[in-house]
Formats: structure tokens, C-alpha cells, sequence
């Protein structure tokens, strides 16, 4: 027992002792050795106030040990370490044998490097009147998470790598990836077929979009991440492959440029804002070891609840006259009536 006044300047001691302690050459000892233990290990020792009128009439509060019940605190301990062991083992062999788990989220796509991307033009039909035929540009000028590709512009060439990076929404924007397609015959267009750009990327990545005489099309491509490891944005940090896919097409209209018998055609490639990003990670240690924690409190809890109304059912009566007793002892007042 220890007292605690809740008048600091009128500070009263009394000693008052547990069921437990050798206060008088009578006071009672455990039956067996095993209740020592009971009593020290188990997680439902209680504490309780006791109003006391000491001699000279001041009013303190003993605060005392609840004597533990040593039968129910037992038999709870033992349905906790059963309980707890079984969980702890088949949370373990689940962890042992469990797939990999894959969070699915959404990030802004300039947190991702560049991606590679063939561009391949078939335009039979674009006319070869010692001028150009088409162009394909790229531009990231000003984009700092696009590592400095700056511009590129290249005339005539079949197949063309380039790299798509974000840019922006505005497709009148001349950033990002365009491919410009000078002269489209309209009588070549019937005979050879029509031109078309094929946009290819890693794996089975492929776009062909069919162009006509003054058509302008944008491509929306989306950037699908996979990756072993959370926040992972770059190969050399984690596992991480990033590819390209078909989100939308939209026709934006007519070009501007055209002339008798032939008509200019476009194409503009744009990334989406945020990229898909599943990440695939196996529980850690920690995450297993803690969930085990939680069982454990909630199985003290459910016991806890479980003793605690049992020991009201069919013990109550004792635990008060355990603390009458204890007051006797010292020859103080329960609630204000005289101790024998």
C-alpha cells in the first residue's frame, strides 16, 4: 500500500499491508509455488482508492492492491500464451509462404526519368518535290526533370528514336514530341494508302495512327511503373520498369498549311499528368512482429474483461472484506465506521 494526500500541506502516512506481505506472524502465505508466479506475471493487477479517517480526524486516501485472484488469473494466462503462440505461429508461416502483396497508386509522372519511344513514319504518299517531307521534333526545353534533352528536329528519316518526357496539357504548346507530315497528295493518298505513325515502346508498346490530309491528332500516352520498393523513382534505387500505354486519341482539328492537290497532316504526343504505379514488396519483420503486438493487447483486453466479470459474479464479496481486514490492522476508519 502507499498513500496518497490530495492536501499536500496536510500530509498523512499510514502503513497498510497486502494479503501478500508478513505484516503479522498470522497473515496467510501461498498453498502453492506456482501462485507467486501467477501473482507477478500476470497483466490484470488492479488498484484501488480507500477513504481513511486517521486519529486525529484528517481524511486520506490509501490507494491499495487488489489481492489478485490467483484460480482466474491462471487460467487467463494460460488461454493468453496458447492463443498468442498459435497466432504467433500462423502469422509467421503465413509470412514465410504469402505472395508478394502490390499497392496500387498515382504519382506525378516528371517524378520518372524519360522513356524511350521509336517513332516510325509511312508517308508513300507525301510528296517529293526536293523539299522536305515530314519532320519530327521533340522539345523539352525549360523542363528540368526531362535531364537537359533540350530540342531535337529531324527531317525525312523513317525511323527516328526519341524520348517522351512530361510536358504539358496545352496541345497548341510546340513542347513535347510532334511529328509534321509537309505534303500529303490526295491522288498518292488513294494509290499508295494513307500515311500513318507507328509509336513504339519496350515490350508490346505499339500505336499506329492513320493520318489524312489536314488532320491535326494528339496522343495521350499514360506511364505504368512497377517497382519493388516504395518512393522508388529511378533503376538505380530499386527494381523498376516503367512502359507506355495507349490512354486516349483526340482529333484537334485542320491544320494550316496546304496547297493545290495536297494537304499538311500532324501529330502530337503528350504523357499524362500522373503516372499508374504499382509497387510490389513483401512484408518486413517489423510489420509481422507487430502485428502480433496488437493481437496480444487485444487478447489482454478480451481477458482482461472476461476475469473481471467472472471475479464479480462469484467473488466480489472478498475483495472488500481483504481491504477491511488490511485496515484493522493499523486501527484506522473504513468510510468513517470504526475498525474493530
Amino acid at each position: 500500500f502507499y498513500i496518497s494526500n490530495p492536501k499536500p500541506k496536510s500530509t498523512q502516512t499510514c502503513s497498510l499491508m497486502s494479503n501478500d506481505q508478513t505484516s503479522t506472524e498470522n497473515a496467510p502465505k501461498p498453498r502453492w509455488r506456482g501462485g507467486r508466479v501467477v501473482k507477478s506475471k500476470t497483466f490484470w493487477k488492479e488498484m484501488q482508492d480507500v477513504e481513511i479517517s486517521a486519529p486525529d480526524g484528517q481524511r486520506v486516501i490509501c490507494q491499495q492492491l487488489v489481492p489478485v485472484h490467483v484460480p482466474s488469473h491462471a487460467v487467463c494466462l494460460l488461454i493468453y500464451c496458447a492463443l498468442l503462440l498459435a497466432f504467433a505461429a500462423y502469422t509467421i508461416i503465413l509470412w514465410i509462404t504469402e505472395e508478394p502483396t502490390t499497392a496500387f497508386s498515382t504519382e506525378p509522372t516528371s517524378n520518372f526519368a524519360p522513356t524511350s519511344l521509336t517513332v516510325t513514319v509511312n508517308c508513300d504518299a507525301c510528296l517529293d518535290s526536293g523539299v522536305r517531307r515530314w519532320l519530327v521534333t521533340t522539345d523539352y526545353e525549360g523542363y528540368d526533370h526531362c535531364d537537359g534533352l533540350g530540342k531535337t528536329s529531324v527531317e525525312d528519316t523513317a525511323v527516328n528514336s526519341v524520348y517522351m518526357c512530361r510536358t504539358t496539357d496545352d496541345i497548341t504548346d510546340s513542347t513535347g514530341l510532334r511529328v509534321r507530315l509537309e505534303r500529303v497528295s490526295e491522288a498518292l493518298r488513294v494509290s499508295e494508302g494513307r500515311p500513318s505513325v507507328v509509336i513504339s515502346g519496350d515490350g508490346d508498346f505499339s500505336v499506329s495512327t492513320p493520318l489524312e490530309p489536314w488532320h491535326e491528332k494528339t496522343l495521350l500516352l499514360g506511364l505504368e511503373v512497377r517497382r519493388d520498393a516504395d518512393g522508388c523513382a529511378s533503376t538505380s534505387d530499386c527494381d523498376l520498369k516503367a512502359s507506355l500505354y495507349l490512354a486516349s486519341m483526340q482529333y484537334d482539328g485542320k491544320v494550316t498549311w496546304e496547297g493545290d492537290g495536297w494537304g499538311g497532316a500532324q501529330l502530337n504526343v503528350r504523357l499524362l499528368r500522373f503516372a499508374q504505379v504499382y509497387t510490389t514488396y513483401h512484408r518486413s519483420l517489423f510489420e509481422v512482429l507487430s502485428g502480433i503486438g496488437g493481437a496480444s493487447t487485444l487478447l489482454i483486453g478480451v481477458l482482461g474483461a472476461l476475469r473481471k466479470l467472472t471475479e464479480v459474479v462469484f467473488f466480489g464479496a472478498g475483495d472488500r472484506e481483504s481491504i477491511q481486514d488490511a485496515v484493522k490492522a493499523v486501527g484506522l476508519e473504513v468510510g468513517g465506521t470504526a475498525a474493530a
